[in-house]
């Protein structure tokens, strides 16, 4: 496609970082983590909780939430004995792994479920952690169990049903975003359905990053 075989991993490793940080700032909002806690280190340490040596711990089922069970392996693991290199080599992992544990606490919170197909969209269009919510919390008032954006974006449902959506979707963003004005708000779920229409779109969306992580990893220009 218009990505290429070298861009389309770029992006995705951008893709990656960006919803890392979005999802790992909403959970702290909500509470899920703390304000000190970073997403690779919450993978790093349920993925030591997971290995034969160590099956002898509490599960996540054990606790009633994330954060009482981060308290926990935060004790059997302290931060001296985090082993930073081998951390470092598999960041990327442990991010993912770290992310999907408090997409899953985000979505007993917020009462709906992110599938990966919103979770894709939502880093494409780089979404910040209050426009994520304000997705699911639009798509939960209308009665959906679950955010279900990709028909939406595309411009696949009934004009009536997309329309429901579109103010919905706007009075939510309305609340977690209120430094932006109502037209500011209409032009930014515009960009967010071209992006998802469009991959040239994506392109010129992160072209500023791809252009930075060409010159650090010499892959040739556009």
């Amino acid at each position: 496609g218009p990505l290429g075989g070298i861009l389309g991993p770029v992006i995705g490793q951008i893709i990656i970082k960006v919803l890392v940080k979005a999802v790992e700032k909403l959970a702290k909002t909500l509470g899920i983590i703390k304000e000190n806690d970073n997403t690779e280190e919450l993978g790093y340490r349920i993925a030591e909780a997971n290995r034969e040596e160590n099956k002898n711990w509490k599960q996540k089922e054990d606790f009633g939430t994330l954060a009482e069970y981060y308290d926990y392996l935060k004790k059997q693991i302290p931060d001296d004995r985090i082993n930073y290199d081998k951390l470092k080599r598999n960041r990327d992992y442990y991010a993912v792994l770290g992310m999907a544990a408090e997409t899953s606490a985000i979505e007993e919170e917020l009462k709906i479920a992110l599938p990966p197909t919103f979770m894709f969209e939502a880093a494409k269009s780089r979404m910040e952690s209050e426009e994520i919510r304000a997705f699911a919390e639009a798509f939960k008032g209308l009665g959906y169990g679950s955010v279900e954006v990709l028909d939406y974006f595309k411009g696949k449902l009934p004009p009536g049903e997309a329309k429901r959506i579109t103010e919905a979707i706007i009075a939510s963003l309305k609340v977690y975003c209120k430094d932006k004005t109502e037209s500011e708000l209409y032009t930014r779920l515009g960009e967010m359905q071209a992006i998802a229409r469009d991959e040239n779109k994506l392109k010129d969306f992160y072209k500023k990053k791809i252009q930075e992580t060409n010159e650090k990893q010499q892959i040739p220009e556009m």
